[in-house]
């Protein structure tokens, strides 16, 4: 399990980018899982993952606004 103060830093570093979309790296520190996990799924069958997911090739992005709103309902 992640330490809740790494989730809170990772989501108040979401809040501060004026970026349109993160990494799955960022969004895994959020959530306190594997982003490779995150990866596969958006790959396999982004429905599941609750939050809107771009993949171009093998990249994928998260357009961060719709992450944070499904996360934290801001």
């Amino acid at each position: 399990m992640q330490n809740p103060t790494k989730a809170i830093e990772a989501v108040s570093s979401i809040r501060a980018m004026i970026d349109t979309v993160i990494t799955p790296d960022l969004a895994a520190r959020a959530l306190g899982c594997d982003p490779a996990s995150i990866r596969l799924q958006a790959k396999e069958n982004p429905d599941m993952l609750g939050f809107p997911v771009c993949r171009t090739g093998s990249t994928t992005m998260i357009p961060r606004k719709p992450f944070l709103l499904w996360l934290t309902g801001e």
